[in-house]
């Protein structure tokens, strides 16, 4: 949590290191031990992983989630 206030305070935001692919691996593994959506503004693994959600579901990481999908389905 420090580090999460740390980064906020230099401007920049929790994750902002993980590349999209890294933040899809962790998404896909929040699917696999829950159920339902990940909340947002909550920290998880490391970032924003509701934003993340919300973000691909609106067009962001295209090819990322549509390759995620197959892998689930």
């Amino acid at each position: 949590m420090k580090a999460a206030h740390e980064a906020r305070r230099a401007g920049k935001r929790p994750g902002a290191e993980l590349s999209s692919a890294q933040k899809m691996a962790k998404m896909r593994r929040w699917f696999e031990q829950n159920e339902g959506f990940p909340p947002c503004r909550v920290i998880i693994f490391g970032f924003d992983l509701g934003s993340f959600w919300h973000d691909c579901r609106r067009g962001r990481n295209k090819e990322l989630f549509a390759a995620a999908l197959l892998e689930l389905s």
